[in-house]
């Protein structure tokens, strides 16, 4: 069963990311921190296999928080993590034609909001990612 952490401080998407994983059938169980600060403990309690991280959140932003993570005794980098928005985003931010965003040096998936179910799967495929049963 994969173990997804949702870093997603507003509740309606937080209902359709749950309802789009439910559609395309991922067996999983999934937590929701409300900001990337108290998603810390459940980075390390939890263990997840995928966190998606809203960009645009109160205090620390997603692309901040995993920027600070991507290296040190505390980081993500062997973690899977789409990001999520809702924003317009520039040229120089993400390229359109492969759905990415990078921070730093690496990028990462990237959902539209409301989340799509049928690009939520693509992304779930093309990260080689276990439906289970």
């Amino acid at each position: 069963m994969l173990r997804i952490l949702a870093v997603e401080d507003n509740l309606g998407d937080q209902v359709l990311l749950k309802e789009a994983l439910q559609e395309i059938g991922i067996e999983h169980t999934l937590i929701f921190a409300p900001c990337a600060n108290e998603s810390i403990k459940n980075i390390y309690i939890d263990n997840p296999d995928l966190i998606f991280m809203d960009i645009n959140m109160p205090g620390l932003s997603g692309d901040e928080f995993v920027a600070l993570f991507q290296t040190g005794p505390y980081t993500t980098r062997s973690k899977k993590v789409v990001f999520l928005t809702g924003a317009t985003l520039t040229d120089d931010q993400w390229n359109e034609q492969t759905q990415e965003i990078k921070v730093k040096d690496k990028s990462y998936p990237l959902l539209r909001k409301p989340v799509n179910p049928n690009d939520l799967n693509k992304i779930i495929s093309k990260m080689h990612i276990e439906k289970g049963a």
